[in-house]
């Protein structure tokens, strides 16, 4: 089975299969991986379940198809030359999608980025490669991004509900876009690598499931999985030869979501989580710079005011690369929140909260703090849902 999409927001086109013959495996050397860990045990299906995965690759021709094989519960941007040519998703099975055809005959960029996260065993997606025209080739990319962020977090670090119609609109995996979210729109910015170690409803050691209950741990907080290549299977542990310049913690709203102090985990509890966190972070990641951030006004002050005391306490200690983050923004209500989050507007906002922090720590060059580098019709809300334009041909 092959999903033909149509491609380019307003535009309509005539569907039909395309029968291109160069197949091109997804260990090719010319593709290039980020976004997030990867499990490359088998490298002609390279597998992940991490939000934000994205693949890229310069090809020759006028037609470009990926190849995935995927449990039917994840979803896909595609950009082509730049642009955001189509969304793909649920993918069930092994699967082709077509995302352009018709391309003048030249060499065009191609970039694919999983939008949502995992939601159970069956959130693990393997690439399989792309289809080209025959007798074309991919072409060699330019030199990878050198600057690296890592950021372990939860909702806001996926990008939950970034492109939800409204603050009461239910959540669907299809408005959720880990691209949009303020991690992958400031390692844009920046030119920078990332990789998004990051689940909704998960804290430092409460996650929000347990927000009703007066225990202090939950069974398997984000720290737990730190080490894990992928969030559901704990045989592949990660090498860490992917060394950071930046490691984001994003983390504690969680935590604190309970409806009373009595539910929040205790002062001592929380902060010696948190503090053999950061040493274990410190550990995996011997050079990095480790950012112990408050996301503004949607982190109970209690929260902040822990976590800004945890930073001052390796900071004193003589840990001159652990700084506190502050992110200072205002949503307004109801118009910057998409299913109780903020939308898309609304991660931009933290976004260029963020930017010039992270800028002036790591001394990396700030253009302009308002626009950050994503796709403007995206970025700005005005972008088609290509959606409604996912076709399934039977071939």
């Amino acid at each position: 089975m092959k999903k033909l999409i149509l491609s380019l927001l307003f535009s309509v086109f005539t569907v039909q299969a395309v029968w291109c013959q160069a197949l091109i495996d997804a260990d090719d050397p010319n593709i290039r991986y980020g976004g997030g860990r990867i499990n490359f045990a088998d490298t002609k299906k390279p597998a992940f379940d991490w939000p934000g995965v994205y693949i890229s690759a310069i090809f020759d021709g006028s037609s470009c198809a990926v190849r995935f094989e995927d449990a039917g519960n994840n979803y896909f941007n595609a950009f082509v030359d730049g642009a955001l040519v189509a969304k793909m998703g649920p993918i069930s099975g092994t699967t082709t999608y077509t995302i352009a055809q018709g391309l003048a005959i030249t060499t065009h960029t191609v970039l694919i980025i999983r939008r949502n996260e995992t939601s159970g065993p069956s959130g693990k997606t393997s690439f399989l490669g792309f289809v080209l025209d025959s007798g074309k080739t991919l072409q060699a990319l330019p030199p990878a991004p050198t600057r690296k962020i890592e950021y372990v977090g939860d909702s806001l670090t996926c990008g939950y509900g970034v492109e939800a119609a409204s603050i009461s609109e239910p959540f669907s995996k299809e408005k959720e876009s880990a691209y949009l979210s303020y991690a992958a729109i400031t390692a844009r910015y920046f030119n920078a690598d990332y990789h998004l170690i990051a689940k909704s409803g998960y804290g430092m050691i409460k996650n929000y499931d347990d927000s009703t209950s007066t225990i202090m741990f939950s069974a398997n907080p984000i720290p737990s999985y730190y080490e894990k290549t992928q969030f559901f299977d704990s045989t592949n542990t990660w090498n860490f030869t992917w060394q950071p310049d930046a490691v984001v913690i994003a983390l504690g709203g969680n935590d604190f979501s309970g409806n009373g102090p009595q539910y929040w985990p205790d002062k001592p509890t929380f902060e010696n989580a948190y503090v053999q966190f950061v040493q274990k972070v410190r550990a995996k990641n011997p050079n990095a710079h480790i950012f112990c951030t408050s996301y503004g006004s949607i982190m109970p002050s209690t929260c902040t005011t822990y976590v800004e005391e945890i930073a001052n306490m390796f900071i004193s200690s003589g840990d001159t690369k652990v700084h506190f983050a502050r992110m200072e923004y205002t949503l307004v209500y109801p118009d910057d929140y998409g299913s109780w989050h903020p939308n898309v507007v609304g991660q931009r906002k933290i976004a260029d909260s963020f930017i010039p922090i992270i800028g002036n720590v790591m001394n990396w060059a700030m253009v302009d703090i308002t626009s950050p580098s994503v796709v403007p019709a995206v970025r700005d809300g005005t972008g088609v849902d290509v959606s409604s334009t996912l076709l399934t041909t039977q071939l």
